[in-house]
């Protein structure tokens, strides 16, 4: 049986030290995208997998992506050939909920921005001209209820005595409410009413630039915007005039559309990292262990068919 692994996937160390190893003696892997033809399980990183590579392979029986987006693959292509489409979904939603939180913290007490003036040596005036905004009793609300969007609300719920609202057409009432949150039919009330608004969602047609100049006048302005989920979903040159305007009180974002020369970067109240919410070493090492669970599994149903 062949196994490609995109060659990317071996930054992580614990695909290499787990997943690899715990294979099946049989199983032969490449990195070489000249054998597509022949492979039977593509192990899918970041770089894209498409309808013309689906094609070609003509032996490929499942994709796994060793993460948890799925957008970099041409799932239409496959499920028009049958082969199903599997991702990580419990590998990170730890680790990327505990750094929306600390987003929203670091946001609220301007944290980036005093560090650097201290690193530059730069005098500013923190009690009269940057005031930062507690956590606790405040309104949240969060836009996509998965894995991610549920553990947020459980630290939020806990530790700070929030009123969580959501926003996820997947989600019911009835289900919200047992969770102790509040759902909200349209995204815009959720928006309205919150002083925090951390994005979940997947990136879509629908969820495209849903945070945009309309919707951002919707925002109290107090609001802080958290975006750990995908790029596209806020348009960033809505953001830069909402927040350079002050608008908005603060945001962060994990997944920009671009990092160079980016005018978001030139603002007190914004903060940008490189798509680095999942990445604990935790959650690497969860990649490793629940690849090599999937990998197994994948390869008895095939010895089976």
């Amino acid at each position: 049986m062949l196994i490609y692994i995109d060659p990317q996937s071996y930054t992580n160390r614990y695909i290499k030290e787990i997943t690899v190893p715990g294979l099946p003696e049989d199983c032969q892997l490449t990195s070489d995208l000249k054998d597509l033809k022949d492979i039977d399980i593509y192990v899918a990183g970041f770089g894209k997998v498409t309808r013309e590579m689906i094609e070609e392979a003509k032996n490929l029986k499942v994709i796994v992506r060793n993460a948890v987006g799925t957008d970099n693959i041409d799932r239409k292509a496959a499920e028009e050939k049958g082969i199903p489409v599997y991702n990580l979904p419990l590998v990170n939603f730890e680790s990327v909920a505990e750094m929306t939180v600390g987003f929203m913290i670091a946001c609220g007490r301007y944290m980036v921005f005093n560090h650097m003036n201290n690193v530059n040596n730069t005098e500013v005036n923190y009690y009269t001209d940057y005031q930062g905004q507690e956590l606790f009793g405040r309104t949240f609300g969060i836009m996509g209820f998965g894995h991610i969007g549920k553990r947020v609300a459980e630290i939020l719920l806990r530790s700070f005595n929030a009123r969580v609202l959501i926003y996820d057409p997947y989600i019911t009432a009835e289900q919200a409410d047992s969770f102790g949150v509040v759902k909200m039919e349209d995204y815009r009330d959720l928006l309205k009413e919150s002083d925090f608004v951390s994005i979940h969602t997947p990136l879509t047609e629908q969820t495209r630039n849903m945070i945009n100049a309309e919707t951002l006048k919707l925002c109290k302005k107090n609001c802080i915007i958290v975006n750990s989920a995908r790029a596209g979903i806020v348009d960033e040159d809505a953001l830069y005039e909402a927040l350079a305007s002050k608008q908005i009180f603060a945001a962060a974002d994990d997944v920009l559309e671009s990092y160079e020369n980016n005018k978001l970067f030139t603002l007190p109240n914004f903060i940008g990292t490189s798509h680095v919410c999942g990445n604990s070493a935790q959650a690497r090492r969860r990649v490793g262990e629940h690849l090599l669970e999937r990998l197994l599994t994948e390869i008895e149903k095939i010895r089976n068919a």
